[in-house]
């Protein structure tokens, strides 16, 4: 996890004040709950903002890390090397199909 920055921090202090502040004029609870209440939204704001950063190379990375058989910059293998002769053909018999019984015609 990296740091929040300053637009994450700003905002998550005028949230949790703000909430604070509307619990001790608004719904008359005691300062001191309010406060925690609005420190606790505090700190869940910023470990929101700091999981759901926009660090893109890291994460980037780490996936391709963790699972490099994932790769896209690799091609992906194409259709007819998937699927079977006898359907690439239709059914046909077609040039690649031949006498697969090894006799010969």
């Amino acid at each position: 996890m990296t740091m929040a920055g300053i637009r994450s921090l700003a905002i998550a202090f005028v949230v949790g004040g703000g909430a604070a502040l509307y619990l001790i004029l608004a719904v008359r609870v005691p300062n001191h709950l309010a406060v925690i209440v609005g420190a606790a939204m505090t700190l869940v704001i910023l470990l929101v903002t700091t999981v759901v950063s926009d660090d893109d190379e890291a994460a980037e990375a780490a996936w391709r890390a963790a699972a490099p058989d994932l790769d896209d910059r690799q091609a992906p293998p194409s259709l007819d090397a998937i699927r079977p002769a006898a359907e690439r053909d239709g059914g046909r018999g077609g040039d690649d199909a031949g006498d697969r019984s090894g006799r010969g015609r």
